[in-house]
This record gives structure tokens, C-alpha cells and sequence, in this order.
């Protein structure tokens, strides 16, 4: 199909000691889905990633993404030049 992109990933294997998955209360296969979003949160927190690139680690939707920020009082690094392109694709797009 024309304009659709396949989503290549990468493997990383994270060994988290039982005593701290105890400690969180939660299931290895919760922890499992838990951990990308986590570390997608800390890491836009941080700086280190963009909100898209972020919400695409998060495995999440871009506007969802922002939501999960604001329930955990992470102020958005949006800058004057990511508005720009914000504001230059909704031209395109007509809207």
C-alpha cells in the first residue's frame, strides 16, 4: 500500500530484580508493557527524545502520549520551531 510505513524495532532485554517488581506490585508481563512508557516519559522529560519520537516508543498516539504527560506533570518541551512544522503540516493537510 502507497504512503504506509512498516515500523522496524530493535530488541533490548532488561533484567529488573524480582525484589523491584515486587516492590512495584505488578506482573512481569505488566511490568513488560509498562516499562516502554516509563522509559519513553523519562526520556522526553529528560529532553533526550521529541514528543513524537517518545510517543512512538511509548507505543501510543500523539495526542494519548501528551495525555499520559499531563497525568504525570511532565510540562511539554514544545518549541518555537516544532510549532512552526506543526503549523506548516496542518497547511498541508488543509486544516
Amino acid at each position: 500500500m502507497a504512503g504506509v510505513s512498516i515500523m522496524e524495532y530493535t530488541r533490548v532485554e532488561l533484567k529488573v530484580p524480582k525484589t523491584v517488581v515486587s516492590a512495584l506490585g505488578v506482573s512481569a508481563p505488566e511490568m513488560a508493557n509498562d516499562f516502554p512508557r516509563r522509559i519513553a516519559v523519562s526520556l522526553y522529560a529528560e529532553g533526550a527524545l521529541s514528543l513524537g519520537k517518545a510517543a512512538e516508543m511509548a507505543g501510543l498516539p500523539y495526542a494519548e502520549f501528551m495525555n499520559l504527560l499531563r497525568v504525570r506533570k511532565i510540562p511539554l518541551n514544545y518549541t518555537v520551531a516544532e510549532l512552526e512544522g506543526d503549523v506548516e503540516t496542518l497547511r498541508e493537510v488543509n486544516i
